[in-house]
């Protein structure tokens, strides 16, 4: 069994796709779906259960280091029994324990803003 620890927050207002000067958090939406959830815009759109961690998608290659890491964690290496541990600024705010593999949700039933998804899910109890 891994601990990770996770901030779930969005930084655009969900009406008009601004820019927000400081995060808006998902964690309430995500607790009420039971899942934990992770985007970036270059690669929303993209189910990672069709490419291998060898075969990225093409929108990987714009992600900086630190999102491509985060990203691949969360796909890759997290397992089914893990805890995850919810941070809000230094606060923890939450915790689960990882309930399923990795899914791509074609619904977006966690919506960001306008133009983004949170996509990338796994079941969380």
């Amino acid at each position: 069994m891994a601990v990770w620890r996770m901030a779930m927050r969005g930084w655009y207002d969900p009406a008009d796709g601004t820019l927000l000067d400081h995060p808006r958090e998902m964690w309430s939406q995500c607790f009420e779906l039971g899942v934990a959830a992770i985007t970036y815009d270059d690669v929303q759109d993209d189910d990672f259960a069709k490419y291998s961690r060898d075969n990225p998608p093409d929108g990987w290659s714009k992600l900086a280091s630190s999102r491509k890491h985060s990203l691949a964690c969360f796909i890759y290496q997290m397992q089914v029994g893990d805890v995850i541990y919810v941070k809000q600024g230094g606060l923890i705010i939450g915790r689960g324990v990882v309930a399923s593999d990795y899914h791509f949700d074609l619904v977006g039933s966690i919506p960001g803003d306008l133009n983004t998804k949170w996509r990338h899910q796994r079941r969380v109890g």
